[in-house]
C-alpha cells in the first residue's frame, strides 16, 4: 500500500442547483408490510418529505488549464453535455420523484481563460413568484416558460468573446426570447 497522498481536482466544476421559483415540500407518511418466512407481517411506517414539482438552474464551469493538464477534448465535452442531459433524464430521486432535463447551454469562449459568469441569472421562470405561493401551483412542464431574454441581452453583448454557443431544450419546454446560439437535437 502507497503512502503517496494526492488531490486531483477535474476540469469540470458545477454548483449546486437552485429552483428558480419558491418551493414547497410536503410531508408524506406510509406504511409497509413485508412478507417473512415464518408468515408473520413485519411492518414498519415510513415518513418522507417531498418536492410534488419544481424547476432548478445549475451552472457548471470547464477550468482550461485543468482541461489541458487532463487532456480533456472537445469529444471529451461533448460526452460530459450528453451525460448531463442522459443523467439527469434517468434519475430518480425519491424525495424529487421523477427529474427531466430542460434546457442546458454550453458557451465556449474564444479566450479560454474568459468567462462572462452568473449566465444562470439571465433565465427567468414564467410564473412568476407570486403564482408559486398560491394554493393551486404550476405542476407540469407546460403551465411554465422560460424567459431567456436578458441571457440572450449577455450573449449578444460578448458576442466577440464567445467561439460557440450550442443549447439544448426539451421539446415540452416553452422558450420566451431566441438565443444566438446553434440548436442541438436532444439525446
Amino acid at each position: 500500500m502507497s503512502s503517496e497522498a494526492f488531490n486531483l481536482t477535474g476540469p469540470v466544476q458545477f454548483a449546486w442547483a437552485h429552483s428558480l421559483h419558491p418551493v414547497e415540500t410536503k410531508y408524506v407518511q406510509g406504511t409497509v408490510v413485508m412478507p417473512s418466512s415464518d408468515d408473520k407481517g413485519q411492518g414498519t411506517i415510513w415518513t418522507s418529505f417531498i418536492t410534488p414539482f419544481a424547476v432548478f438552474s445549475m451552472y457548471g464551469v470547464v477550468n482550461n488549464a485543468l482541461a489541458q493538464y487532463t487532456q480533456m477534448t472537445g469529444a471529451d465535452m461533448d460526452l460530459v453535455l450528453e451525460g448531463l442531459w442522459k443523467g439527469t433524464q434517468n434519475r430518480q430521486a425519491r424525495g424529487r420523484g421523477l427529474q427531466q432535463p430542460l434546457f442546458l447551454l454550453h458557451v465556449e469562449y474564444a479566450d479560454p481563460f474568459f468567462r462572462i459568469g452568473y449566465l444562470d441569472e439571465g433565465v427567468t421562470l414564467i410564473p412568476e413568484a407570486e403564482e408559486w405561493r398560491k394554493p393551486v401551483k404550476p405542476s407540469k412542464i407546460d403551465e411554465i416558460q422560460l424567459d431567456v431574454q436578458n441571457l440572450a441581452a449577455t450573449l449578444a453583448k460578448y458576442q466577440d468573446k464567445i467561439a460557440r454557443c450550442r443549447v439544448w431544450v426539451n421539446p415540452s419546454l416553452q422558450i420566451i426570447g431566441d438565443l444566438p446560439a446553434e440548436v442541438g437535437k436532444p439525446w
